[in-house]
């Protein structure tokens, strides 16, 4: 005799790979050479996106920036940056 309940299993040792740039496939955005966008923190903790290789007062310039799908509260499409390292902060 066989059978099965439910069947949906949360494979939990991948989620936190995933989210902590463990596996190759969280590679997306981690750096420039996988699409990640360059940006620097103002005094305020701000992520600025730059083309330049320091801020204007010679802050450091991160290249593992990504712009999360989705609109503001004005309905204007994102375009607000943050760090690839998002992930691992929010979980």
């Amino acid at each position: 005799m066989d059978f099965r309940i439910g069947g949906a299993v949360m494979n939990t040792p991948y989620q936190y790979m995933m989210s902590r740039g463990s596996l190759v496939e969280s590679m997306k955005y981690r750096d420039a050479a996988h699409g990640g966008l360059a940006y620097y923190l103002d005094g305020d903790n701000n992520y600025i996106e730059t083309t330049a290789s320091a801020g204007p007062n010679g802050e450091k310039v991160y290249d593992n920036g990504m712009i999360l799908k989705g609109v503001k509260e004005d309905g204007t499409p994102n375009d607000i940056v943050v760090g690839s390292d998002y992930w691992y902060n929010a979980t």
